[in-house]
């Protein structure tokens, strides 16, 4: 398990839930970067908040644990993005540097509103054992989970391209 690796490494229990979180927020950030193109940024973040109400609503009996819940977002999101992304595009401007930096930047949102959706359904009883309370705070507080559904739509209108009227 990556966290058995960290305290190995020497980082302290109590952290190395924290550390882990931050090297996988980061990784999946850049990912996110790298596999989905910036102008389908917008895609993927729409395609996230209908597959969230969608599993939020579903009232199977099957789709009520975690572990389904999860699978299930994310098949939700993939097939959403399949099927949104020919018509939600978005254009990021600047140079190189900037462009990479907005990118970046929308990703990071998009990934801390997927963790703090997916988080929310681990037990309490794992969290505690692996986060401090200040992580645990960032993800899952209800202040929190609210500015993580907000900032990337956010991000999205203050760093998208403006374009201009026809």
């Amino acid at each position: 398990m990556p966290i058995d690796l960290l305290i190995n490494l020497g980082i302290p229990k109590q952290y190395a839930g924290d550390v882990l979180v931050v090297l996988l927020y980061v990784l999946a950030s850049v990912g996110v970067t790298i596999f989905i193109k910036k102008r389908d940024l917008g895609a993927l973040l729409f395609s996230l908040y209908i597959a969230y109400a969608i599993v939020m609503e579903t009232f199977f009996e099957f789709a009520q644990s975690p572990t389904a819940k999860a699978v299930i977002l994310i098949i939700l999101i993939f097939l959403l993005f399949a099927l949104i992304k020919h018509y939600v595009r978005m254009k990021i401007s600047g140079g190189k540097v900037i462009v990479w930096v907005k990118t970046l930047l929308i990703a990071l949102s998009i990934v801390g509103l997927l963790a703090s959706i997916v988080l929310q359904w681990l037990p309490a009883s794992m969290l505690k054992e692996f986060f401090t309370a200040f992580s645990s705070e960032i993800f899952l507080s209800k202040e929190a989970q609210l500015i993580w559904m907000i900032v990337p739509l956010v991000l999205i209108f203050m760093l998208k391209h403006k374009q201009g009227a026809y």
